[in-house]
């Protein structure tokens, strides 16, 4: 009897956990970037989609610039090699790729966070992360202020948001370099 109440209860944690636990998602396919944050979902679709792939010590970086609504957007996926994995403190990592001195975060629900921040020579950059996994981190940035907060209102009901003046972005604006993956610790090995 024992054994049957313990199963039962586990399986109604399983069954709640699989209703109610909704996973956000951040990704990329052949004419959006697909935005989800439980159960509502925003698609970008993109069009003149530039691909480039780059390595760094041990990390592998595809980056798409893409037209959203005819503004140059940035989406990029990185992963690493064997035994390493991205360090854990989001806001440092992005501190690092992006040279940032202040990161203005909006949410984060379920590994996917909302940012704004300014790097160190005051541009402002509208960002969306995910962290889903210790091997793979998802970067989505250079959206307007409009589009940045119509988004979010949509995923999450936050209306108001204090913003700095984005500007157009012409390039990519992360630092992937072997001293930031090796040395500042984006990365680590595994084998501590």
């Amino acid at each position: 009897m024992k054994n049957i109440i313990i199963l039962t209860v586990f399986a109604l944690a399983i069954f709640l956990l699989n209703r109610y636990y909704q996973q956000s998602l951040l990704s990329i396919n052949d004419d959006a970037v697909v935005l989800e944050v439980k159960g509502k979902k925003v698609n970008f679709k993109y069009r003149d989609a530039k691909s480039t792939t780059e390595h760094f010590s041990n990390v592998n970086i595809v980056q798409k610039e893409l037209t959203i609504e005819g503004n140059k957007t940035f989406y990029e996926v990185a992963s690493i090699d064997g035994l390493y994995e991205f360090n854990h403190n989001i806001e440092e990592i992005i501190t690092k790729l992006f040279k940032a001195k202040k990161i203005n975060n909006i949410f984060s629900i379920h590994e996917l966070l909302a940012m704004q921040i300014i790097t160190e020579n005051g541009e402002p950059i509208n960002l969306f992360v995910s962290d889903n996994d210790t091997k793979e981190f998802h970067l989505f940035y250079g959206f307007s202020n409009e589009i940045f907060r119509s988004t979010i209102l949509t995923l999450t009901g936050i209306n108001k948001l204090e913003l700095a003046d984005v500007v157009e972005l012409n390039r990519s604006k992360t630092q992937w370099t072997v001293l930031n993956n090796d040395i500042n610790g984006v990365i680590s090995s595994i084998d501590y």
